[in-house]
């Protein structure tokens, strides 16, 4: 049972990578835009040919978004 935390997005003032896989059941695509909307200076990435365990079923285009979000 988890609470919404929509109200406390707002207040987050560091930059933020929000990732997703592009055939991600479990959290839809929508939940990841309406985080984007609402946090500031952050950014959305879909990893291609990916769905919820995005890091291990595209790691090399995981770790290029990660290492360019974190290094530029």
């Amino acid at each position: 049972m988890r609470m919404n935390q929509e109200e406390n997005l707002e207040r987050i003032n560091i930059p933020v990578l929000i990732i997703i896989g592009e055939h991600d059941m479990l959290t839809p695509i929508e939940n990841s835009n309406k985080m984007k909307t609402l946090i500031p200076n952050s950014k959305l990435e879909v990893i291609k040919k990916a769905g919820h365990i995005s890091s291990m079923e595209n790691a090399e285009e995981f770790n290029r978004v990660l290492d360019n979000f974190l290094n530029h």
